[in-house]
């Protein structure tokens, strides 16, 4: 993975858990399980890198699309 790809995943993994906890808090949800949240966030990490790793030209969708 290039290091822009790298960083573009370290953000997002990154930002993936206090990002959802303010929008849980902001909501006023109820809490989210731990390991609903390390699974979440180990799905993230690996279909990232998956995609990331990709020369940008092959890329089929964004970061933020859903592979399915």
């Amino acid at each position: 993975m290039d290091p822009p790809a790298s960083a573009l995943h370290s953000a997002f993994v990154g930002g993936f858990r206090p990002y959802l906890n303010a929008i849980i808090a902001e909501r006023d949800l109820p809490e989210v399980p731990p390991e609903s949240i390390e699974d979440a966030e180990a799905w993230l990490d690996e279909a990232l890198q998956e995609l990331l790793e990709l020369p940008f030209a092959q890329q089929r969708r964004s970061p933020l699309e859903s592979a399915s």
